[in-house]
């Protein structure tokens, strides 16, 4: 039993140490890299199998992993976000490896579709590459004010829906006869066009304007409250909540301070008696 236990707690080292880590980053980078190489053609016709046996390596080594982890730390294992993570991008990616070997024997062109779609789950691997959001200090702070902030932005959200929503009945009573707010779902797709600002003036504001002279205060209006008045608010939440966060950790070195001080004063304190 005891060397069942030191052979695990040598295992848990291992797999908790820092350069495990690091090694298990680099090869997920690598994955990553060679994933997007394997989506160039010219890439693929000189160095498929290259290619694929890198990526055939780096399956390999991130199953390893998974395994390594679940019997070193066994249930305690899913408690972390980031490992449920891991484990299902590397369950897909099993899954996938397993259809693109069976792909070899399929010889009924009708079982092609299939077969990709199950292709397309390897691809899911490049996400692993969000781990690297837990090892630099920088990429954490932005990641952790972004998930303070969703529920600010959900609400900004929300608000946009409802003047969206406002926006396109006016503008299927206003501009009914013009095409592209000629029913509701038109008239959501051409709002989201002129949201985007994507050539909204001459595919959308012109001809509506040659129909109905004063359409650009429709449009103006719609402008100012969806683009401008929207991202100023998603802007504004994110840098009070980037602000609170900094403020917090200045005010816990603060505490720091005080409490160093106070044990500096018992210390002298302590010293005299």
């Amino acid at each position: 039993m005891s060397t069942r236990a030191e052979r695990r707690e040598n295992l848990k080292a291992l797999v908790d140490h820092k350069s495990f880590d690091w090694f298990i980053l680099a090869i997920i980078v690598v994955n990553a890299i060679v994933l997007g190489f394997m989506t160039s053609p010219i890439m693929i016709v000189k160095y498929n199998t290259l290619l694929w046996s890198i990526d055939h390596a780096c399956l390999a080594i991130f199953v390893i992993e998974m395994i390594l982890k679940i019997k070193a730390h066994h249930g305690a294992f899913f408690k972390d976000h980031w490992n449920i993570f891991d484990f299902v991008i590397v369950l897909l990616s099993v899954v996938a490896f397993a259809k693109e070997s069976n792909m070899i024997f399929v010889t009924n062109i009708s079982m092609i579709p299939d077969v990709e779609s199950f292709i397309v789950l390897r691809t899911f691997r490049v996400f692993r590459a969000l781990r690297l959001l837990t090892e630099f200090h920088s990429l954490k702070n932005v990641t952790s004010t972004l998930s303070k902030a969703v529920p600010s932005i959900v609400a900004t959200l929300l608000i946009m829906c409802i003047v969206f929503y406002v926006f396109a009945v006016i503008s299927v009573n206003l501009f009914g006869q013009f095409v592209a707010f000629s029913t509701l779902n038109a008239a959501f797709l051409s709002l989201f066009q002129v949201l985007t600002l994507d050539n909204w003036v001459n595919d959308i504001a012109k001809p509506a304007m040659q129909i109905y002279p004063y359409a650009w205060i429709f449009f103006v209006s719609f402008i100012l409250f969806g683009t401008f008045l929207v991202l100023n608010l998603v802007v504004s939440i994110l840098d009070t909540k980037m602000k609170k966060q900094f403020t917090a950790k200045a005010l816990t070195l603060d505490e720091i301070a005080l409490k160093i001080d106070e044990l500096k004063k018992l210390v002298e304190e302590t010293n005299k008696k």
